[in-house]
């Protein structure tokens, strides 16, 4: 198992809602009735989990982590720190290298992207770092390096 499936299984058990930006099918289970594709447009994925975490509910977006970047000032503008909205990213430094630099961003850049917006991070090296960041009541960026577990 790897830690990304690992953290997608803490997810569906955690019963909430999944937003995932066209990625993920050998991860996520088409049949969980909280899942939705919302394609590669990340932008307004993150708005529409900041909008539907607003209203209460409980809610992950999962993406490559590079990816977000392209709806970051949604992040920044939208994502507020109490809504709990957990970004999970994919990849860590150059875990999909062979797919060209847009899907590359190392755990120091991400970091400091949030602490510009004061977002909590965490690069989740584990299972028990997994847990702790989707237990943690604020917004989180859960980067999520691909590794076996």
């Amino acid at each position: 198992m790897t830690l990304r499936e690992f953290t997608v299984r803490q997810v569906t058990i955690r019963n909430m809602w999944l937003l995932y930006g066209d990625v993920g099918y050998g991860v996520i289970n088409q049949n969980y009735n909280k899942a939705i594709n919302c394609g590669i447009a990340e932008c307004g994925m993150v708005g529409m989990a900041a909008g539907m975490a607003s209203c209460g509910a409980n809610v992950a977006c999962f993406a490559i982590a590079p990816h977000f970047l392209r709806g970051w000032d949604h992040v920044r503008l939208l994502v507020k720190p109490e809504y709990g909205v957990k970004l999970l990213g994919c990849g860590e430094g150059e875990d999909y290298k062979q797919l060209g630099k847009s899907h590359m961003i190392s755990e120091q850049e991400m970091r400091h992207l949030c602490e510009a917006i004061g977002m909590q991070y965490c690069c989740a090296r584990n299972k028990s770092m997994i847990n702790t960041a989707l237990d943690s009541k604020l917004s989180t960026f859960i980067q999520i390096p691909n590794v076996n577990l």
